[in-house]
């Protein structure tokens, strides 16, 4: 290929026309319509049949170009064919995730991270960090302050609330806003950071009973210690809650970390919840 080509692949799902549909799993056709400076494949697919234009500029290259590109195109789709009618085991790639500047090298290593062994399906998406999430972890990762950018917010619920309902409802929350379930890390082939949503990454949930009639000191001494608590952005639950019971009033304290939410976002998940 000519050093400086691009090669651009469209894929369209809408159906193939009558003069195009073949008995075949693969149609190949060449074409040398021009392009500038560019190799254009386009893919087209029905119901039975996968279709492939390739637009080679006859001036920029070898005319035998389009054939041996056409031929290496179908030989790795039959590979892929065969892995998908043969294979039991779920083989994500980087075209599963939403992050498009995903490598494969980074995807193999975040595998290796979060998804070894049987729990292939660990990882559910992966993501990009916004520049204000970029931000926060910078400065998460050199800060000595373990209450840097986490945010606590304390509500009083029913007392006659069904605390297993209530947990039930923590772990749906998780299942509607899935930054409820993600884990930040630093690749070691790469240096980038990445935003990981776990499959089976739900928010903590705990329960604080004291025997006792409602007390604010020990209700402040409980949301102090709280805050006392930092987060692992990779190993850690980012979003926890505390159910604390007193004999004759309850409370509920969330604690999580600004790199997922904002002051903004809190009060939408508590209304939520």
């Amino acid at each position: 290929f000519h050093k400086n080509a691009d090669i651009i692949f469209n894929f369209y799902d809408n159906s193939i026309s009558n003069k195009t549909r073949q008995n075949k799993l693969i149609v190949f056709n060449a074409d040398t319509s021009v392009i500038p400076n560019k190799i254009g494949v386009d893919c087209l697919v029905d119901e039975e049949n996968l279709t492939v234009k390739i637009h080679v500029p006859q001036y920029a290259h070898k005319p035998q170009i389009s054939e041996e590109l056409g031929t290496e195109f179908v030989k790795q789709i039959e590979k892929i064919i065969d892995i998908c009618t043969t294979s039991e085991a779920v083989v994500k790639t980087r075209s599963d995730f939403s992050d498009d500047r995903l490598t494969e090298v980074e995807l193999n290593e975040l595998m290796d991270v979060f998804a070894s062994g049987d729990n292939e399906n660990a990882i559910k998406d992966i993501l990009c960090l916004t520049p204000s999430q970029e931000g926060i972890y910078a400065q998460y990762f050199q800060s000595t302050d373990t209450k840097t950018y986490q945010l606590q917010n304390l509500c009083k619920i029913n007392k006659d609330a069904d605390l297993g309902l209530v947990e039930k409802s923590v772990e749906l929350l998780a299942l509607r806003h899935q930054v409820l379930k993600t884990a930040f890390t630093v690749l070691k082939s790469t240096g980038a950071i990445k935003q990981v949503v776990l499959e089976n990454r739900n928010p903590e949930f705990s329960i604080l009973s004291h025997n006792i009639p409602f007390s604010q000191a020990t209700l402040d001494e409980i949301v102090e210690e709280d805050i006392k608590k930092s987060f692992d952005l990779q190993r850690d639950s980012l979003f926890r809650i505390t159910i604390v019971d007193f004999e004759d009033a309850r409370f509920m304290l969330t604690h999580t970390h600004h790199i997922i939410l904002d002051g903004w976002c809190l009060p939408v998940l508590i209304n939520d919840l």
